[in-house]
């Protein structure tokens, strides 16, 4: 059994900006203690004997559908539920990103070993407006 963990590549300068912290003296702190929460699960699944896996910072976690893989264009970052626009599945937007995170960390492992790469394809839904 192969255990292991799934995290996106974030840009933690870009997530900083978006909160309105970057020229603060809180700005760099934010982006240090994100690095040492990388840095720390690293050490800790060597320890361990499982494997992290990063994730594709471009990969849509947020907009992507747990349940059927379609990508929800309409979502915003200010919505905190994920609502999928064709199965209507209603889900707290952290937990599904997780769940999507998990999966595509998985699809790694099993697709190239432990260290490879793979792109996991989502289709992107169709919203009609009118």
């Amino acid at each position: 059994m192969i255990i292991s963990h799934a995290v996106s590549d974030n840009r933690y300068r870009g997530l900083v900006r978006q909160w309105d912290v970057e020229k603060s003296s809180s700005g760099e702190t934010y982006c240090r203690c994100f690095g040492e929460i990388r840095r720390q699960l690293d050490d800790k699944a060597a320890v361990r004997g499982t494997t992290l896996q990063i994730v594709d910072r471009f990969f849509p976690s947020s907009k992507l559908c747990s349940q059927r893989g379609l990508i929800n264009t309409e979502l915003t970052l200010t919505d905190r539920a994920h609502v999928c626009q064709q199965c209507g599945m209603v889900e707290d937007r952290d937990l599904n990103a997780a769940e999507n995170l998990n999966r595509a960390g998985l699809a790694r492992i099993h697709a190239c070993g432990h260290n490879g790469s793979v792109q996991v394809s989502v289709e992107k839904s169709v919203t009609k407006h009118g």
